[in-house]
């Protein structure tokens, strides 16, 4: 590779391009002068044939330097504003980190708050059923003394009402008993008085 072809190979890898295509250009740039040449230059060549191509040679590697120049130009500002657009990406992006991360700290803020608030509501709630379970359970002990003591009255009375039964079915039997006695009596003296009544007629007749 002579030295044009070095230069041209460098600067095309300054510019960017890689080096399998910047080698590829640099023969193919080579290929292309050397069919011109071999299509253009006499059997002969004079040394007067040689300046001229030198000159032609020297002017279009001029050019291409001067394209190259360009192309460089603008992939430096094309680069530029890339990295300007970058710079603003990141800055908004950043931006809008930074906004994300608060309303993350202010959200986590509220629901801290909430979960506080919530905590407390449920102390409160737990202490008011705490407190309302011992007054039922209260109010069940005072009602079953109640109850027991109504039962055990109840029981009482019906114990005494038991016992009152008891002494006046004794009573009733006892005048049955009685009732009994007299109507035998009474059925005796009736037939005393009915046998006498007899004997009485009997003696007549």
């Amino acid at each position: 590779m002579g030295s044009f072809n070095t230069a041209l190979f460098e600067a095309l890898l300054s510019i960017g391009v890689s080096a399998d295509r910047a080698r590829a250009a640099v023969d193919l740039l080579e290929r292309a002068i050397d069919e011109r040449y071999s299509r253009h230059a006499p059997e002969t060549t004079t040394k007067r044939d040689l300046v001229e191509s030198e000159s032609r040679l020297t002017a279009s590697v001029g050019e291409v330097r001067n394209e190259l120049v360009d192309t460089e130009k603008r992939l430096t500002s094309s680069i530029v504003e890339v990295r300007n657009d970058l710079v603003d990406t990141e800055k908004r992006l950043t931006s809008s980190i930074v906004a994300v991360k608060n309303d993350l700290v202010d959200t986590e803020k509220r629901l801290t708050s909430s979960i506080v608030e919530v905590r407390n509501d449920l102390v409160d709630t737990e202490k008011r059923l705490t407190s309302s379970i011992v007054e039922v359970k209260n109010d069940l002990v005072v009602t079953e003394k109640r109850i027991d003591a109504r039962f055990s009255l109840v029981q009482e009375r019906l114990l005494s009402m038991q016992l009152d039964a008891e002494k006046e079915f004794r009573r009733i039997d006892q005048r049955i008993a009685e009732t009994r006695i007299e109507l035998t009596r009474w059925m005796l003296a009736a037939l005393t008085a009915q046998t006498a009544i007899i004997a009485a007629v009997v003696k007549l007749a």
